[in-house]
C-alpha cells in the first residue's frame, strides 16, 4: 500500500508528515452533504489542523529581531466575552495599520487572543520588523498594560531564539483547553507544501535529514485522531 508524504517548507524549518493512503487506487467516492453537526472529535481534528497551519505560517514569516507584543487589561476594563476582546484587538490593530500605511511601511502580523478558564483575557501580537512603541502605548492605554519584547533577544515564555517553540507557544497559549481566537494580516507569505505518493509498503523509522539540516521532534507510531500509522518530524536548518 503506498503512503502519502507531505513536506512543508516554512522558513528555516521543514515539516514532514507521512501516512498511508487508504483510498489511493480506488474509485473516487463523492462526498455527500453535511447532515449532522460536527462531532466533538471532528472539532478537535479541525482545531489540530488549524494550529498546524498557523505554526507553519508563523515559522515562514517571523525571525529573530521581530517584535512580540502582549496586551493585558486593567481591572474593570476586561470585556465580558471573546467577542468584546476581538473588537478591542481589531481597533488596536487598525490604529497600528493606519500608522504604518501613512509611513508606507508594510504591516505584517499574527495575533492571538486567549481567555483562560478563570476568565482572564489577553492578546499576543507578533509584528514583523520594528514596532512603534509610542503608538502601542497610546492605542492601548484606555484598556490596560502592554509589554513589547524582541524575538531572539528577550525571554518570551521561556524562549529566546527558537522560532519553532515560540510558534508552538503562540498557537497553543497557556492551555490547550482555554478559549482562543487567531487572526493574521493578508500579506504574510505562505509555506511551500509538496505532496507525494510514495510507492512503498513502509517508511524508515529513523528518517535522514536533508543536507544542511538537523532532525528533531520525530514521532513514529499511530495518529491520535485517525488511528492509523503515522510519522511526523521536523528539520531545522543549521546556523
Amino acid at each position: 500500500m503506498p503512503y502519502v508524504k507531505k513536506t512543508v517548507r516554512a522558513g528555516n524549518y521543514i515539516f514532514t508528515e507521512k501516512h498511508f493512503a487508504m483510498r489511493i487506487g480506488k474509485k473516487k467516492i463523492p462526498r455527500g452533504p453535511n447532515i449532522k453537526k460536527t462531532s466533538e472529535q471532528q472539532q478537535r481534528i479541525n482545531e489540530y489542523k488549524k494550529r498546524r497551519r498557523l505554526l507553519w505560517i508563523f515559522c515562514t514569516n517571523f525571525i529573530n529581531g521581530d517584535k512580540w507584543i502582549t496586551l493585558t487589561y486593567n481591572k474593570g476594563k476586561r470585556p465580558d466575552d471573546m467577542d468584546g476582546a476581538i473588537k478591542d484587538r481589531k481597533q488596536f490593530l487598525r490604529k497600528l495599520r493606519d500608522r504604518y500605511n501613512r509611513n508606507k511601511i508594510p504591516f505584517a502580523y499574527m495575533a492571538m487572543t486567549e481567555r483562560g478558564k478563570k476568565g482572564g483575557i489577553h492578546h499576543h501580537i507578533v509584528i514583523r520588523g520594528s514596532a512603534d512603541y509610542n503608538l502601542i502605548a497610546k492605542a492601548w492605554e484606555r484598556y490596560g498594560g502592554w509589554q513589547a519584547k524582541t524575538i531572539g533577544v528577550d525571554n518570551i515564555g521561556g524562549f529566546t531564539d527558537d522560532i519553532l517553540n515560540l510558534g508552538k507557544y503562540f498557537v497553543k497559549g497557556r492551555s490547550e483547553n482555554s478559549e482562543k481566537n487567531y487572526t493574521k494580516s493578508n500579506n504574510l507569505r505562505l509555506p511551500k507544501i509538496d505532496i507525494e505518493i510514495i510507492e512503498a509498503q513502509r517508511w524508515t523509522s529513523k528518517p535522514r535529514p536533508k543536507k544542511g539540516y538537523d532532525i528533531l521532534d520525530v514521532y513514529d507510531g499511530f495518529h491520535d485522531f485517525f488511528g492509523r500509522p503515522y510519522q511526523d518530524y521536523i528539520q531545522v536548518r543549521r546556523c
